[in-house]
């Protein structure tokens, strides 16, 4: 179907709430960022944050960066060769994991 289907959680697929089909994304974006529990309540880093990352889009794969300035300001990708990353034109789904989560892009 030219995209990409998520499952983050458990491996349950993210659908469409009122169809119950996989919902299709053209460009899907893996950010590695600080993670921690603070009484079993994840707290993300995000604040005049930035870090390494993983760019999906047409079925190839790319490492990037990014970097967040704060709560007034846009995420910002950036190639390996420090060009910033141009979405392909469609749904775009963001993943926030862990330095130590597991990745399987198939």
């Amino acid at each position: 179907k030219g995209g990409y289907t998520m499952s983050q959680y458990h491996g349950i697929d993210y659908v469409d709430g009122d169809t119950n089909e996989p919902v299709y994304f053209k460009n899907v974006i893996f950010l590695r960022a600080g993670i921690a529990d603070e009484s079993g309540l994840a707290s993300i880093a995000l604040q005049n944050a930035g870090g390494e990352g993983i760019f999906c889009c047409n079925g190839k794969q790319e490492p990037i960066t990014w970097k967040h300035n704060g709560y007034e300001d846009c995420f910002r990708y950036y190639r390996a060769d420090g060009s910033e990353l141009e979405l392909g034109i469609g749904r775009s789904y963001i993943a926030i994991i862990s330095y130590a989560d597991a990745l399987n892009i198939q």
